[in-house]
């Protein structure tokens, strides 16, 4: 069984919720890091999820953003492949 690495939820807001879900501290910590570095806001909750509103915009300004925190959050599989 396969699970989803992000999920997109549709609100009725101008945004919508990416969310993804990190249970490795030092990975949370460095997304963090990188998060606040950018000034992007998010929520991260106990649930070990982090939380990013998000539009077509922010998508297309924050491309590098979001694939360095794919990087971090998938680092040892990929570096073991």
């Amino acid at each position: 069984m396969e699970k989803n690495a992000y999920w997109l939820h549709k609100r009725m807001k101008p945004t919508s919720t990416l969310s993804f879900s990190v249970k490795d501290e030092e990975k949370t910590e460095a997304i963090k890091k990188l998060l606040e570095e950018a000034g992007f806001s998010y929520t991260y909750n106990r649930y070990k999820e982090f939380m990013l509103n998000i539009d077509a915009k922010i998508i297309k300004s924050n491309t590098s953003l979001l694939k360095e925190i794919h990087h971090i959050r998938f680092k040892k599989i990929i570096e073991e492949e």
